[in-house]
């Protein structure tokens, strides 16, 4: 879940269309985008400060997502089922806004009409390990002392 999570959370692209189709595309890591403050072509645009705080917001989830999941990890060591599901599910609901926000769509851009996107490629996978965070947070609700007694 974690291997998930890591790996969908540092991929991402920028991607420049025009009516005519794609003229600019590069690929990055979220961190390269916030120490260069977005800049494009060596050259800030002007929407780059409202892409970067959701960057930083997009961080912030992410960070507090992976802690979560590592605190929850060590709840369920100690066989605490209910504890670890609550925490999960509050990781999932983190998640959920991560995915909310993680397309960032900024239109119109500048004076050439061209429209910038941001868009990660590990979406869908981090979608699956919200999803699989879901299903397993149900699961320990259900494991009661009485069906499960070396709970």
């Amino acid at each position: 879940m974690l291997t998930l999570l890591a790996v969908s959370s540092f991929s991402a692209s920028w991607t420049i269309t025009s009516a005519g189709g794609t003229v600019y595309k590069t690929e990055g890591m979220y961190w390269s985008c916030t120490l260069k403050s977005c800049a494009y072509q060596s050259r800030p645009s002007g929407w780059h400060e409202t892409v970067r705080y959701l960057v930083y917001l997009m961080w912030m989830l992410l960070l507090g997502t992976l802690t979560l999941s590592i605190c929850s990890l060590f709840i369920i060591i100690f066989r605490v089922t209910t504890i670890f599901a609550f925490l999960y599910m509050i990781t999932a609901f983190f998640g959920f806004l991560v995915l909310i926000i993680y397309p960032v769509g900024v239109s119109p851009i500048g004076k050439d009409n061209l429209n910038e996107t941001w868009f990660g490629y590990g979406y869908y996978t981090f979608l699956a390990s919200i999803v699989v965070m879901i299903i397993l947070s149900l699961m320990c609700f259900e494991m009661i002392p009485d069906t499960y007694p070396g709970l």
